[in-house]
This record gives structure tokens, C-alpha cells and sequence, in this order.
């Protein structure tokens, strides 16, 4: 039996106690009335919000998003204290909340956020759940706690389900967008922005739309889609401008020319940088940078100095811009070394932007982990529920046998009752002291799981970044940047990153571990469906599968081009003459 229970039990016993010391069920009708007295006041004090600041919490609701200043100022003259009951505390809250985000101004975590989700998780009315929970959402993303933030979006999702409400939808899909894409998950990032801009297309809102279309081309662009970025970005560019929407326009074109730059086209590229008319604070530096870029391009390297000096000076955040755009304007200068060294300096940087995200990239196991706590806090929420409801009837049991004292007929109980009290209140303080082991105890598990979780994917995660960047030096080798130029300085790097990795059979079997996790255990069925295959053949096929270059897949293998198209046609015969049921996935690669 649990204490709860045994807890039931006693104040059970007590009523009993209660009875027998009277004599009779009739004698505690008699003091009936003190109990409805005492219930009456309860009622009274707990229940009743002031009529005036009820009239004020409506209003400032229903002007909050077309009056912003004008709500802010109606909530900042209520008095918190003529707010009563939780529902009304809760939904004053929350229009706070709402007025602040309306002037865009910070909502403080502890007094209005958390208070907004202990009472809306859960509630059953669906329109203030779904606002709550967004608005905690916002304060949770502010403070960098995705995981936090990413549980209470999923939550509003459930309450929007029985609403018809595009426009909060559409501000809640994109708000995960922005988790997935911090995350560095720009698939779930897209697929949640896509949901957005329909969301506001359905409500008829242009700005909102625009701005989730926007995101859409971002997550095409970081997921190396380039064609589709410029097709949405071109597109939005046009109703941007017919829109006069000047901000948006300049981050468009700035992300488009960043796009050409990327992938080539600087002849593109400068038709871009001459559309941009408005230089934001914090657009300067990308602006300048562009500039810098196009100008070493046009091998005008006084005005493409000039440019890159203007874009530190304008620097806020964009650093691997400037990084990036150094190496460009050294490239086109033919300073080769200085180019290879500010390479690595943007690697080095990148290292550390992959670090930062990393840190927070167990988004899933970190919900899994909330909604386990927030399952345990219910319980103790509602076994404090059973204590304060027993409380107050412990209470009300006193009562009445004061009652009874006053009338002399209970004086010989008086002892027996303080017992019982004492014991009560004794197991009340166990259940608690228990209440608070079991807290600590799950929050401690849990913390530890997720700490060897974000350990294991911080290892993998820095592993598949080097891969990438021996990969990218391996391209830089055989580019045609260098074709008729000395390559000494890119000769050193590479031959040290293939010797190395070539020599190193830990390096294969990393590369091969990575292509299990990023490719649904491809080797892994490959060495089992197909055992007849050479060592080499695997080591081939592996290397195609972590998306190498045909170069780098050369100089590992020892190969020569001829060789390695051979080689692959080869495995390609084989594998389609196979009867392996994986063929297809084998196949689709190659």
C-alpha cells in the first residue's frame, strides 16, 4: 500500500475517532454549520477575481495584436493581486505574455513563462493552451533550451489540431523550423517551414508567408540545392519588392549573391549586389564582404581591400564570411600559401560553429527526457493535490473538534486527537521527503544518459567534419584554380591527409563506421548479402558511399581514373546480377 493510500486510511480514522468521541453522527450534524462557514470563506478569499481588472484582461486580449502599446499599457496598470483563482491568474498571464511579444519585448521565465506551462499542460481549453505553450516556446528558444522549447511547439500542435487558427499554426511550424535548423537538421527544418508557408498562405498573410519562403530557399541552400534556392529566392525577391518590404529585399539578394559566390557565378553575383539599396547594421559586413569578393574576382584588388577592411569594421557575427572571403580575394590574387592558410583558418572556425551545434544536437533524446519529467511532476502535482485536499479537511476535522471542546463534551480526547494529528502530519512529511528522492534520484539518471548521449554524437559529429575536410582539400588539389599554377603548397597538405588516412586502417574503419550511421547500415548489409566480395571491393565501395570525390577516391585507392570508372562499372554488373535484397539501395550510389 502506498502512502497515499495509507494516508487515506488515517484521516478516515480520524473520522471515525471523530463520531465515536461524540457519541453520535448526530452530534457532528450539529456542527455542520461551522463546516459550510469554513467551506464559504475558502470560496470567497480563493475564487473571486475583481470585476475591473477581469474588464482590463479582456480588453488588453482582444487589442494586443492590432493596439500593441496601448495592451501593454492596460496589463502594466492591473494589480497582480486582484487576480485570483488559477484559471484567471493563468489566462492574466498569458496576456502579459502576449503584449509583451507584441512590442517585442523579453518575457521573464520565472513569473509569467513557467506559470503558463505548469497550468496549460494541462488544460483542455485548446485556444489558450496553443498560445500559452507558443509563448513558452519563444522564452525557452531565447535562452537556448530548443529541447524545452521543441516540447511545448509539439504540444500547441496537439491543441491547434481542434482549432482553425493558420495563422498561430503557421507561427508554430516555423518556430521549429528555426530548432531543426540550429539543430543543423535543415531536412526537418524545410519540411517544417513548407507546413508554415502554406499555414500563412491559407490566412492570407503576405509578410508571414514571404518570411517563411524565405527559410524554405535557406534550407534548400544548406542542404546544397542550389537551383531550387534561387528559384524561391528570385521569386520572393519579385513580391518583396512589388511589396516595398525594403529589409527583407536586402537579406534575399545578400543570401542570393552568397548563393552565386558558392557556386561560381560571380558574373550573377554582381548583378545581385547591384540590386541591394539598403545597408542594415547588421547587413554591413555581408555587404562588404560580396563587394570584397566581386572585386578580387574583377582583379580590382586595391577596391577589393578597400572593401574587405569596411566589412571588419562592420563586423558583428558573420565571421566565417569574413574567413571566406579572405581566402577568396588571396585565391584570385594567387597567393596561394595565404589562400591555403586562410582555408584552414575558416576549417578551424567551422570546427568550432560544429562544436557549438553539436552541444545541443541530442534534441530528441532531451523531449524524451522532458516528457519523463514532466510525467513524474504531475504525479507530484497531483499527490499534492490529495495533501492539500487532505489539509484542508485535516483542517476542517480541527475545527470541529474545537467546536466540540467549546462544548465541553470532549475534554478526555483532546490527547488522543493531538496523536493522531501528529501522525498525519508525520506521514505527510515522509510522502514528501520520498517525493523529492524519486525526483532526484530520475533527474540524476537522466541527466547522466543524456551527458554520454551528447559525448557520443559531439565524437561523431567532429569525425564526419574532418572527413569532409581532407575530402574538400583532396577537390582543391585537382581544381582547375590551380592548373597552371605551382601546387607545392597544396601538395604538402594533401599528400600528408592521404598518406595519413591511406596508411591508417582506424581511418577506413571510421569512414566505414560513419557510412553505417549516415546510410542505414549499408556496409553492414553489404558484407552480408554479398560475402564474395575482395576486401578492395568493400574499401571501393565504401568510399563512394561517404560521398568522396572521384579524385580523393583515387588517390586513397591508388587508382587512376580509367581504373576507378572500370572498377565501378564492374561492382555496378555485379551488384545488379545479384539477388540480394538490398540490390536497389547498393546500386543507387554508384
Amino acid at each position: 500500500m502506498d502512502s497515499v493510500s495509507k494516508l487515506a486510511e488515517r484521516m478516515g480514522g480520524i473520522r471515525e475517532y471523530i463520531v465515536y468521541a461524540l457519541g453520535s453522527r448526530r452530534a457532528i450534524s450539529r456542527c455542520g454549520w461551522l463546516v459550510a462557514m469554513v467551506a464559504c470563506m475558502f470560496v470567497a478569499v480563493g475564487c473571486a477575481t475583481d470585476k475591473r481588472s477581469a474588464e482590463l484582461i479582456s480588453y488588453a486580449e482582444e487589442i494586443a495584436m492590432e493596439l500593441p502599446d496601448s495592451a501593454l499599457r492596460v496589463v502594466q496598470s492591473i494589480d497582480p493581486e486582484s487576480v485570483h483563482g488559477r484559471h484567471d491568474r493563468a489566462h492574466y498571464q498569458l496576456v502579459v505574455a502576449e503584449a509583451h511579444y507584441y512590442n517585442r519585448l523579453a518575457v521573464d521565465r520565472d513569473s509569467i513563462a513557467q506559470p503558463l506551462f505548469d497550468y496549460y499542460i494541462e488544460s483542455d481549453k485548446h485556444a489558450e493552451r496553443a498560445r500559452a505553450l507558443y509563448q513558452h516556446a519563444l522564452v525557452m528558444q531565447a535562452e537556448g533550451e530548443n529541447a524545452r522549447a521543441m516540447f511545448s511547439l509539439m504540444e500547441a500542435e496537439k491543441s491547434l489540431e481542434h482549432l482553425d487558427n493558420p495563422r498561430l499554426s503557421g507561427l508554430v511550424h516555423r518556430t521549429k523550423g528555426h530548432i531543426y535548423g540550429a539543430e543543423c537538421l535543415h531536412k526537418n527544418a524545410l519540411e517544417e517551414y513548407q507546413i508554415s508557408a502554406n499555414y500563412f498562405d491559407k490566412a492570407d498573410l503576405v509578410y508571414h508567408s514571404i518570411y517563411s519562403k524565405y527559410f524554405i530557399a535557406y534550407s534548400f541552400a544548406e542542404l546544397r540545392q542550389y537551383d531550387k534556392a534561387i528559384e524561391i529566392f528570385s521569386v520572393i525577391e519579385a513580391l518583396s519588392q512589388s511589396a516595398s518590404y525594403t529589409t527583407m529585399l536586402t537579406d534575399i539578394r545578400r543570401r542570393l549573391c552568397f548563393i552565386y559566390i558558392e557556386i561560381g557565378d560571380l558574373k550573377n553575383c554582381e548583378i545581385v549586389y547591384n540590386r541591394i539599396s539598403y545597408i542594415g547594421d547588421k547587413s554591413a559586413c555581408d555587404y562588404y564582404c560580396i563587394g570584397a569578393t566581386i572585386s578580387a574576382y574583377k582583379k580590382e584588388f586595391e577596391q577589393a581591400d578597400l572593401l574587405y577592411n569596411k566589412a571588419k569594421e562592420g563586423f558583428i557575427t558573420n565571421s566565417m564570411n569574413l574567413l571566406y572571403s579572405r581566402f577568396r580575394i588571396l585565391l584570385f590574387k594567387g597567393d596561394y600559401q595565404g589562400a591555403l592558410e586562410a582555408y584552414m583558418e575558416c576549417i578551424d572556425q567551422q570546427d568550432k560553429n560544429v562544436l557549438i551545434a553539436i552541444n545541443d544536437s541530442v534534441l530528441y533524446d532531451e523531449i524524451e527526457f522532458i516528457e519523463g519529467e514532466l510525467a513524474h511532476n504531475i504525479i507530484i502535482q497531483k499527490r499534492n493535490r490529495v495533501i492539500s485536499a487532505l489539509s484542508i479537511a485535516l483542517l476542517i476535522a480541527v475545527s470541529i473538534l474545537i467546536s466540540t471542546y467549546l462544548l465541553s463534551k470532549l475534554k478526555k480526547s483532546r490527547d488522543q486527537i493531538a496523536n493522531l494529528k501528529d501522525q498525519v502530519e508525520s506521514t505527510i512529511s515522509d510522502l514528501r521527503k520520498k517525493q523529492n528522492s524519486i525526483k532526484l534520484l530520475t533527474a540524476n539518471e537522466q541527466e547522466q544518459r543524456i551527458s554520454l548521449s551528447k559525448v557520443q554524437r559531439q565524437l561523431n559529429g567532429l569525425i564526419y567534419n574532418n572527413l569532409q575536410n581532407i575530402d574538400s582539400l583532396l577537390d582543391a588539389y585537382y581544381s582547375d584554380a590551380t592548373k597552371n599554377v605551382k601546387r607545392e603548397q597544396l601538395i604538402k597538405v594533401v599528400d600528408n591527409y592521404v598518406r595519413d588516412f591511406a596508411s591508417n586502417e582506424n581511418g577506413y574503419i571510421t569512414v566505414e563506421r560513419l557510412v553505417n550511421e549516415f546510410r542505414n547500415d549499408i556496409m553492414v548489409k553489404l558484407r552480408e548479402e554479398m560475402p564474395n566480395l575482395k576486401e578492395e571491393e568493400y574499401r571501393l565501395l565504401c568510399l563512394i558511399y561517404a560521398d568522396f570525390s572521384s579524385n580523393a577516391i583515387c588517390l586513397f585507392m591508388g587508382y587512376d581514373k580509367n581504373k576507378l570508372y572500370k572498377r565501378k562499372n564492374y561492382l555496378k554488373g555485379i551488384l545488379t546480377s545479384s539477388e540480394c535484397k538490398s540490390k536497389k539501395e547498393f546500386i543507387r550510389f554508384l
